[in-house]
């Protein structure tokens, strides 16, 4: 709106022309009222008012006419000051003794062009008091019509009241009109400007802008959103946005704008929606602004933002040479690991790892190929751990590696540590190619187990950085444990190892034979059992050596070699009397099973050691029948077609089908020991027991328990049809002169009895 002290550029013209309107009719007034005082009406004592008010406009228009540069707002407050005082010197000379009342109507004329210029100037508060003062016409005009007033005034004098009267009643009825349109026309004028103003601030953003009715269709659609919906303003206006550009808005999108619509508050929500195009999937930030009768809403394009942050969160926490988490990173995932071990009651390990003689490397061969060599070993480190475990570049040739979810008995925990460290050693065994030269880069690790919160992030990293230091005291392309303790179990452990791969070649491993009995006391068979003798630690239990092999590829060679002694031992007590008719039962490993050549191992054992196939038992565990379970039974019927028999050990502890069980060759089932033992005791086991027999029974299979311990445990089997026993009632595993002896003592008994 215009300011009421000031015109301005728009105005002044109409307000110049309304001032020129205000003294031509004061003009004429005054002209007016030197005619009424030549016929006698106005009386000669106010005939000085209307000389002064001739003159005064009479000036006042030569001076609007012939000087523009005029200040417009100073004769028009002088012409408003000059004639309100004229009116009022006349309304007082009126009302006098001696005056005309009906020269007071004269003045009040004046009135009217006093209104019209004020208002047309935008004096509200002038204009408004001169609005009330008209109010008096109608009440004039009345009076005028009254018998009363022919006392005052003469037939002619109220002749011409009755037109001053009807004058101000179509003055104000048109002045009305007048102020009504103008003002309408101001406001819709402004109105105009405004939303002219509005779509050219809207045209020139970069941003999408909609404005939406309540159910979702579109009034109007800046040219960026043209753009972006890829629609035509005039097609895409008054449709809906799912009509509109349905590509565009997913239902996502769309559930945002429903929410913002139902809260009627303004909102900010981002969503990320699949492009139609080749830009691939997009983020877009939208701002809602509900209106009672719809709503407005601001779209912007933020994927190069979000990309942006992106790459700076990267920067942040990821190296940008290998692209494998920092130091910062790494340090924010131990924290939480710390807590997590703290939670769940697991144990973590953390192997730090430098490369040796890097420097050396990095200052004759150049920094490129410094950093070629360090792209491949974290490609390697990569690759060679799991996905739970967390691989860092924490310095210029050091990475960390964080091991999570290990075994909480610390023993084992140092063991799988262990074992991703030897992994690690091994990946840097293969040379390195970089484009200008070949590398034997080696590497040291230090290593040391977390368990729960009670130990800081600094406090880890140094324990590794001092055991890193161990490890390149101790001629590097080595691992060392931080605690003394595990230091030493790692150590007899791999000590232990590397002496089990020497034991076959020094005669330390021994095939012991434990008596298989029936329900008549002969001796059926034995089950052969390898045995470790070691030069210090004297008898190494098989749970504690088995493993070992199994961990460094060893079993299947410790396997072909109990399976050749055992046959031949077979051969020779083949050509023995009494001894034709043992069989011998055999431990096979998954991973020896697995082997690809292992039925033609079998094949070859057979054919050179001369054992019966018939005499050879193979047992089989059910754990390793999870796995391949179409290529076991397949090398399973190739070695059952040789002769060879097949018994199912520590039957009803694994995991078997018994739909995988009815497809087995098997010849036999073995009760666990675990049950046997409890089998007087629980009635479970009992249960368990039964079942085991029934079910060998109903498959056409033998049934053999092995832990019998005493007479009670078997005497229980033999009420339930199982005829078949091994354990220590009868005898321990024992040397293979040793179980001739107690075969010979066995049927030396039978006979006596």
């Amino acid at each position: 709106m215009p300011d009421k002290t000031r015109f301005d550029e728009a105005s002044s013209a109409l307000a110049r022309r309304a001032l020129l309107v205000t003294l031509s009719l004061a003009f004429l007034g005054a002209a007016a009222g030197l005619i009424a005082a030549h016929l006698g009406i106005v009386a000669g004592k106010e005939f000085v008012l209307v000389i002064c008010s001739l003159v005064f406009s009479g000036s006042t228009l030569i001076t609007l006419l012939f000087f523009p540069n005029v200040a417009l707002q100073k004769v028009a407050t002088l012409a408003t000051s000059f004639l309100t005082l004229n009116l009022c010197a006349g309304i007082v000379l009126a009302v006098c003794p001696g005056g005309q009342v009906i020269n007071l109507f004269v003045y009040l004329i004046w009135l009217f062009p006093m209104l019209v210029f004020n208002r047309l100037v935008n004096e509200p508060v002038i204009a408004g008091l001169l609005a009330r003062v008209l109010l008096i016409g109608p009440m004039l005009l009345v009076a005028c019509l009254s018998p009363r007033l022919k006392v005052i005034l003469l037939p002619d004098q109220r002749l011409v009241l009755s037109i001053y009267c009807l004058s101000f009643i179509c003055f104000a009825l048109t002045l009305n009109l007048v102020t009504r349109y103008r003002e309408r026309y101001i406001v819709e004028r402004e109105q105009m400007e405004a939303l002219k103003v509005a779509r050219e601030v809207l045209e020139s953003i970069s941003d999408c802008f909609i404005s939406i009715d309540f159910r979702f269709r579109l009034i109007y659609l800046n040219d960026a959103a043209c753009a972006e919906f890829g629609v035509d303003r005039q097609t895409a206006l008054h449709r809906t946005l799912t009509e509109a550009a349905p590509s565009f808005f997913s239902e996502s999108m769309l559930a945002g704008l429903r929410a913002a619509a139902v809260r009627a508050v303004a909102s900010i929500f981002e969503v990320q929606r699949e492009a139609q195009s080749e830009r691939g999937r997009r983020w877009y930030d939208l701002r809602c602004f509900p209106r009672p009768d719809g709503m407005s809403v601001y779209f912007r394009d933020i994927t190069e933002r979000k990309a942006a942050a992106a790459r700076i969160e990267y920067l942040a926490f990821y190296d940008v040479l290998t692209a494998l988490p920092n130091r910062q990173f790494f340090r924010d995932r131990l924290a939480k690991s710390l807590v997590t071990t703290a939670t769940k009651g697991t144990t973590g390990a953390l192997l730090y790892i430098d490369l040796d003689d890097f420097k050396t490397l990095n200052e004759t061969m150049g920094h490129d190929t410094g950093d070629a060599l360090l792209r491949q070993v974290a490609s390697r480190l990569s690759s060679c751990l799991g996905p739970n475990d967390t691989v860092a570049r924490v310095g210029g040739d050091e990475f960390v590696v964080m091991l999570e979810n290990l075994s909480p008995r610390p023993q084992e925990s140092v063991a799988m540590a262990q074992a991703a460290g030897d992994k690690i050693l091994e990946v840097f065994r293969k040379r390195f190619e970089m484009d200008n030269c070949e590398s034997e880069t080696t590497a040291s690790i230090g290593a040391t187990l977390f368990s729960g919160s009670r130990d800081t992030v600094d406090v880890l990293l140094k324990r590794t950085d001092l055991a890193l230091y161990e490890a390149k005291a101790s001629g590097r392309n080595t691992m060392r444990f931080f605690h003394v303790s595990m230091q030493m179990a790692v150590e007899e452990r791999s000590t232990l190892r590397s002496d089990l791969s020497r034991a076959l070649q020094n005669g330390e491993l021994e095939l012991q034979y434990q008596p298989q009995m029936d329900s008549e006391g002969a001796v059926v068979g034995a089950e052969a059992l390898l045995r470790w003798l070691h030069p210090q630690r004297g008898l190494v239990p098989p749970d504690e050596f088995i493993p070992l092999a199994e961990e460094a590829g060893l079993i299947v060679e410790l396997g072909q070699w109990v399976l050749e002694t055992a046959c031949g031992q077979l051969a020779i007590w083949s050509k023995k009397a009494g001894m034709q008719t043992l069989t011998v039962a055999v431990n096979i490993s998954a991973r020896q099973f697995l082997y690809p050549h292992f039925v033609d191992t079998v094949r070859e054992t057979l054919r050179v050691s001369g054992a019966a196939p018939q005499r050879i038992k193979l047992e089989i565990t059910e754990s390793f029948l999870m796995e391949q379970v179409d290529e076991m039974i397949a090398k399973m019927r190739e070695i059952k077609a040789l002769g060879v028999g097949f018994s199912l050990d520590d039957f009803g502890t694994g995991y078997s089908s018994l739909s995988h069980l009815r497809h087995l060759p098997l010849d036999q089932l073995k009760i666990d020991r675990t049950f046997v033992h409890s089998v007087l005791t629980d009635d479970r086991d009992a249960t368990i027991a039964r079942t085991i027999i029934v079910l060998a029974r109903n498959l056409h299979l033998s049934v053999i328990a092995e832990g019998v311990e005493t007479e009670a445990q078997r005497d229980f089997l033999k009420a339930e049809g199982c005829n078949l026993y091994q354990g220590f009632l009868y005898s321990p595993a024992v040397a293979a002169s040793e179980f001739e002896a107690f075969l010979a003592a066995a049927n030396s008994s039978r006979d006596v009895r």
